[in-house]
Formats: C-alpha cells, structure tokens, sequence
C-alpha cells in the first residue's frame, strides 16, 4: 500500500503536503523572487519582516540558498559550457511526485507489486529523474529566466530509491537570432546514463533585463 497524501495548511498558515509516516514537505516557502536578467534579489517577503528573518534559522537558510542561484545572460553562453545538479532520491520524493502528477503506478509505489516486475522492486517515475535536468536549466545552465522550448527524453534504465542521480547539460547549438540554445542532457547514476535527450531554451539578454 502506498502511504497517503494528506493537504493542509501549518500554524503560520502555510500550505504543506504530509505523508502518513510523518513525512512534510512545504509547497511554498514565503519568499517572492524577481529575476533581472540571470541575478536574483529579494523582491519582498509575503509574510513576516527582516526582524522575523534574521531570528529564522530556516528563513537564512532559504536565503542563502537563493543567492547561490547562478546562470547566464544569452551574451555569456558559449559552445561546451556544461552544468550539473545532483540528488539523492528517496521513498517522499517518490510518493510526493506520484501525488503531484497523479501517477500511482504501483510499479512506483507498491513493494509487493514491483517485486514480481521486471524491476524487482520499486523505481522512481521517469519523469521525477528528467525533472532534475529542469533543475540544471532553469538555476545553472542557463539559469533563472530561462524558459523551456522542447525537451527529448530517453528512458535508459531504471533508477532506485536511494540512487544519487546527476543531471547534466551542455551547450551544443547556439542561435543567435532567436536566443535560443541546445542543450545535451543526461542524467546518470555513478557510471551508468538513466536518462537522455536534448534541451532547447529561450535565454533572456543583457539588454532585455530579463526579458523573453
């Protein structure tokens, strides 16, 4: 059996998703962000003030997270840079991305139904691995501002919970005219490629501030 989803919202009103082993993770972390071009700064916070944030443990951590965003205006993307993000997958990930995307295959979810697949045992959906290459595009490579124009995807083998997995991209093509750029991607776990495919992006300019 598969645990269960339960929605609500915290004390301080914010809105999480909890697991039935007492797994939580927020939706949502209180903090607006504005992008000018491929550097992020606090726009505002939604609730509570600078006070409340420098008492916050949590709040510097998601600052400090913030500033460690990187990426590249179109100007500074050249052929051959490369980028990578790196995760553990676990049992919540799984479970969470299963309620998000409303996919219960139990070949997901359910131990005793994946033992007897030709996994013998659980994997995690495919797309939450190619999700990690989302990761590399739109915080590193090119970064923040970034926007999605296609993306192809082959499935090479299964990943597993407790598998780190390791998105990369490359810049392969570089389009001038419309600030568009190719990307290979592929995602591996230690030396065996789960998942690959190229990217295409649209890369906000100098010029543009951030604009599309």
């Amino acid at each position: 059996m598969r645990p269960a989803l339960i929605g609500g919202r915290s004390p301080a009103g914010q809105p999480f998703v909890r697991l039935e082993t007492g797994c939580a993770a927020d939706l949502v972390d209180g903090w607006m962000l504005r992008y000018k071009c491929a550097a992020p700064f606090l726009l505002r916070r939604t609730k509570g003030s600078e006070d409340d944030m420098s008492r916050d443990p949590a709040a510097r951590r998601r600052m400090s997270k913030n500033k460690e965003l990187q990426g590249y205006c179109f100007e500074d993307i050249s052929l051959g840079m490369t980028a990578l993000y790196t995760r553990t997958i676990t049992d919540a990930d799984i479970v969470l991305f299963a309620g998000i995307s409303g996919d219960h295959n139990p070949l997901h979810l359910d131990d005793e139904f994946a033992r007897d697949s030709m996994f013998k045992g659980r994997v995690a959906h495919g797309l939450l691995t190619a999700s990690l290459i989302s990761a590399v595009l739109g915080t590193k490579l090119p970064g923040p501002g970034a926007v999605y124009i296609s993306q192809s995807l082959n499935f090479r083998a299964p990943v597993r919970i407790g598998d780190t997995v390791e998105a990369r991209a490359t810049v392969r093509e570089i389009v001038p005219e419309k600030r568009r750029v190719t990307l290979d991607t592929v995602c591996t776990v230690g030396e065996t490629v789960v998942v690959d495919g190229n990217a295409v992006v649209m890369v906000p300019s100098r010029a543009g501030a951030g604009s599309i």
